[in-house]
């Protein structure tokens, strides 16, 4: 696609709407099919958040075309809006993004996320999809007796719910208020209500969420390497999953997907590193659970 500062027309709309999905917004005008200095400069930031080379001035050249650039923003604006559900056989699968949104801070390209966060809710959930339509993650698995994946906000859609792992994140909330440490009544969260154990659906849900994330990076362009509890980001979060959500899940993900959770000492921000409770391998010797 061929266009330069100054052209109006529906070329320059689609790119403006792609600049907007992907997390450059256009306050002042929105997608009026004008290329002017406010839809211009959010194309330079696009630029410069991917790596595109824009010369020894680093702007771009308002007198040239912009064609490599486009093309680059269409195809990451194409992996944004493109959704691929999974197939696994018995598992139900439903999209209620169209009622979401609220929590949602713009879009972000599959190439700036590497990593998975997994949740416990905290807390008891509806079965129903719609009363999950506030989740501040991406993904919610049910405690409802049988597989499923609540695909509450898109992959790609930049959403606060681990802190420092945020902007390169997935979230994956599990339905639940699961001990820190099993049989500790000290790691639990009694107000929270809820399911206390993790269901074995629930367990084959997340797993298979794990795979279709992965899988959707990859045909975005991207690529899932990471897996992480959000206890490794928040003082606040110290049962968050919780040993059995990572025994089954997270350990799952490093064993089965060859994704890592950063070894045995990572953490970021205020974290916790994960406890030899959760992960009783060789150098995880974090016995106290409480140490960061």
């Amino acid at each position: 696609m061929t266009i330069k500062y100054g052209d109006k027309s529906k070329d320059v709309k689609l790119v403006q709407t792609a600049l907007i999905a992907i997390g450059h917004p256009l306050p002042k005008y929105g997608p009026d099919g004008g290329l002017g200095r406010e839809s211009w400069s959010a194309l330079e930031d696009y630029a410069r958040e991917v790596g595109f080379d824009l010369g020894a001035n680093e702007e771009l050249d308002s007198s040239d075309p912009v064609d490599d650039l486009v093309d680059r923003l269409l195809a990451d604006f194409k992996a944004h809006k493109s959704v691929k559900p999974p197939t696994f056989p018995g598992l139900q699968f439903i999209d209620i993004t169209d009622q979401t949104g609220k929590h949602r801070h713009g879009s972000r390209p599959w190439r700036l996320v590497d990593s998975i966060v997994l949740h416990q809710t905290g807390c008891r959930m509806p079965s129903s999809p719609n009363g999950w339509a506030l989740l501040r993650a991406h993904v919610g698995i049910p405690a409802v007796g049988k597989q499923a994946i609540y695909l509450a906000n898109p992959l790609t859609s930049k959403m606060y719910h681990a802190n420092a792992f945020n902007l390169r994140s997935v979230g994956i909330e599990i339905a639940g208020n699961f001990r820190g440490i099993e049989g500790d009544n000290r790691t639990w969260w009694k107000p929270g209500k809820g399911p206390d154990i993790i269901n074995d659906d629930q367990v084959k849900s997340a797993r298979r969420a794990i795979e279709w994330i992965c899988n959707e990076a990859a045909r975005g362009g991207g690529k899932i390497t990471n897996i992480y509890a959000h206890r490794q980001a928040s003082k606040d979060r110290i049962a968050d999953p919780g040993e059995a959500v990572w025994k089954e899940v997270g350990l799952w993900a490093i064993d089965e997907l060859g994704l890592s959770d950063g070894g045995p000492d990572y953490k970021v921000g205020s974290g916790y590193r994960i406890p030899k409770q959760w992960c009783d391998r060789e150098g995880y010797d974090g016995n106290d659970y409480w140490k960061r």
